[in-house]
């Protein structure tokens, strides 16, 4: 097996895991690899709404690293995409994607200390990283301009620092204790003060995210928001659409 099919290997090793634990699946992406990426072990991107998109490992980095960065980057980054899913709107580096990180085994660590590929530009830190850019960019931080990192969105600073910031401890949500045959409870929401009717049926549908639109229009119903059936209906549809599920 070449080194990246190893990669691929571990990326759906921890998919599997993370299903096991959660007793659910979750959408897998593609898995590709890029010459451009000299500095940064690798990137996942989902949508806004936790749809899985894509899997970015840097080739330069697994040639120089391959024991370590098989052990450490595919996981890294599918532990993304899976906390994503858990968490709709992107949960980053929290206490969900800490959680995963463990779920599939592996220390939950934001950056990595590999050796990177031969040096292309100037030497520009952030929070959690020394980034390379080009002299154009230096020029422009000199002047004033202000960029931020993608991941930690730190200010952009000139020159390598010797000590970079170490993210905060999170604890760890113990996982519920696992029991046969289980029924999952739906999710419905009590009235909140100051909430209105959409808020409401948005929250509720946002908390149920596997079921369908008429398994929510009941889930609704039952939570005497003062609706009639037939408005219960258009707007939960409407809202469903809206975020991006299918009706």
């Amino acid at each position: 097996m070449n080194l990246q099919a190893q990669c691929k290997a571990r990326v759906e090793e921890a998919f599997k895991q993370a299903e096991a634990h959660y007793g659910r699946t979750f959408q897998r992406c593609p898995v590709v690899f890029s010459e451009k990426m000299t500095t940064c072990g690798g990137t996942a991107l989902s949508s806004r709404f936790g749809e899985a998109k894509k899997i970015t490992l840097s080739a330069p980095l697994l040639r120089l690293n391959t024991d370590v960065f098989i052990a450490r980057t595919p996981g890294h980054e599918a532990a993304h995409i899976i906390a994503n899913q858990l968490v709709r709107g992107g949960a980053g580096h929290g206490a969900v994607w800490v959680q995963v990180m463990r779920v599939i085994g592996q220390k939950p660590e934001r950056c990595h200390n590999m050796e990177v590929a031969r040096k292309t530009g100037i030497d520009a830190s952030c929070g959690c990283a020394v980034h390379q850019i080009t002299a154009q960019r230096a020029a422009k931080i000199k002047r004033g301009a202000i960029y931020k990192c993608r991941q930690c969105k730190v200010e952009l600073t000139l020159g390598a620092k010797k000590e970079l910031i170490k993210p905060k401890a999170v604890p760890v949500v113990p996982a519920p204790a696992p029991v046969a045959k289980t029924v999952p409870t739906p999710v419905v929401n009590a009235p909140v003060e100051g909430m209105s009717k959409v808020e409401r049926v948005r929250e509720i549908i946002r908390n149920n995210p596997t079921k369908t639109l008429d398994q929510i229009v009941k889930m609704v119903a039952e939570s005497d928001i003062g609706m009639s059936p037939s408005n219960i209906r258009n707007n939960t549809r409407n809202q469903m659409l809206k975020m991006g599920r299918q009706v």
